[in-house]
């Protein structure tokens, strides 16, 4: 489905109707959590915002907030990279800003329902460095998918919608599903030695405790 907390965030406004844009695509966000998005800031194009903000920097909470949204505001393209799971917040607030998610991860499932074509792209990690040529050439649908993205927001993905659509989405996964709960426990035991869960959750625990000891 979707994250509430994307659902829920009354920062994003949603920008259909503002077309002239500065930049043709953005990413404004943390790229050590991924190998994808340290691609990222290797991106060579004058029509591109990238900001890596992994140091935080300067920005108290409200900058950050700000400067995100201008980032929405300011690119018809949002570059929406995997993280630490398969999917990505900025997908979310991309739709619900009325902008077009450029979806970066291999391994990312479809909410099932939406015909994601219209209002979305996705590229393979592999290419991230294509992006800009990619891009360019869709540059004469961007009004039309930026309007479709927006109102496939509306539809499944705003606070009126999205509790049902979760809900029909568990009952479609229980109506479906081949393995039963219990055993499915045992079947998942061995994601945890996956690299990517390895790197993405176990180690930012140890170094969270690593951290908090030397504090201490």
């Amino acid at each position: 489905g979707c994250y509430p907390r994307a659902v829920l965030d009354g920062t994003i406004p949603n920008y259909s109707r503002h077309l002239k844009t500065p930049f043709l695509y953005s990413f404004v966000g943390a790229v050590e959590n991924h190998p994808v998005r340290r691609s990222l800031v290797a991106l060579s194009s004058n029509e591109g915002l990238v900001i890596d903000t992994s140091n935080g920097g300067s920005y108290c909470d409200d900058e950050r907030v700000t400067r995100y949204s201008n980032s929405l505001r300011d690119s018809l393209f949002v570059l929406c990279p995997r993280g630490g799971g398969t999917s990505s917040f900025r997908l979310f607030e991309a739709m619900k800003a009325g902008r077009i998610p450029v979806i970066i991860s291999d391994r990312w499932e479809p909410p099932s329902g939406l015909d994601w074509s219209k209002f979305s792209l996705q590229i393979r990690e592999a290419d991230v460095l294509r992006i800009p040529e990619v891009l360019s050439k869709l540059r004469p649908l961007a009004c039309s998918m930026c309007a479709k993205s927006r109102e496939a927001w509306e539809q499944w993905f705003s606070p009126d919608s999205y509790f049902h659509r979760v809900v029909q989405w568990c009952g479609d996964i229980r109506q479906h599903q081949v393995i039963p709960g219990g055993l499915r426990k045992i079947v998942m035991t061995p994601v945890i030695f996956h690299p990517e869960y390895f790197r993405s959750f176990l180690l930012s625990r140890i170094r969270e405790r690593l951290k908090a000891f030397d504090q201490f």
